[in-house]
């Protein structure tokens, strides 16, 4: 069973969850590709250039690196973060270029099922830490009903003045 939140942030919106995730919770930040089968850390939230930079990041605790499994993509070259297997958060940051904003999450699995079927729960303390991360992100952001999806201060400042168009899928 996953839990996730849905999200339109600009930049300037990442920029300041990327603050309160650093005053409340430990975490990293991992890259979604790396060459080889190990954790290719990040050191910022932010986006380095539309449209030619990865969107999807991974968050996790410091001390759980360890226990991370990889898979590998064989065709584009590539390993990432076995998202169901390993304690990890992934993290759907939103395009955006000035004018479209795009819909992101924070998306993790408390569980999965092993090659036997039998159902495998997650470490406690990294369910503990991905809940407190999801409130985190949410504080701060405003839910809006109509986008099933919480909206960031800058965001919302943008889509108010006309200048910004909020996409949903």
């Amino acid at each position: 069973m996953g839990h996730q939140l849905r999200f339109f942030l600009t930049p300037a919106d990442l920029q300041l969850l990327e603050q309160r995730l650093k005053a409340h919770c430990p975490v990293v930040y991992l890259d979604y590709r790396s060459e080889q089968p190990a954790p290719r850390l990040l050191s910022t939230l932010a986006v380095a250039e539309f449209s030619k930079t990865w969107l999807t990041i991974f968050l996790a605790p410091p001390e759980s690196l360890q226990a991370l499994r990889f898979e590998h993509v064989v065709k584009q070259g590539y390993w990432t973060v076995d998202l169901l297997r390993s304690p990890i958060i992934e993290l759907s940051r939103c395009f955006y270029d000035g004018k479209l904003l795009r819909v992101g999450r924070l998306f993790y699995d408390r569980g999965f099922h092993d090659e036997t079927g039998n159902w495998v729960e997650k470490p406690a303390s990294f369910q503990t830490w991905a809940k407190k991360i999801l409130s985190v992100a949410r504080k701060g952001i405003q839910r809006d009903a109509a986008l099933e999806a919480y909206v960031g201060e800058n965001a919302q400042a943008e889509r108010q003045r006309g200048g910004l168009t909020l996409v949903s899928s």
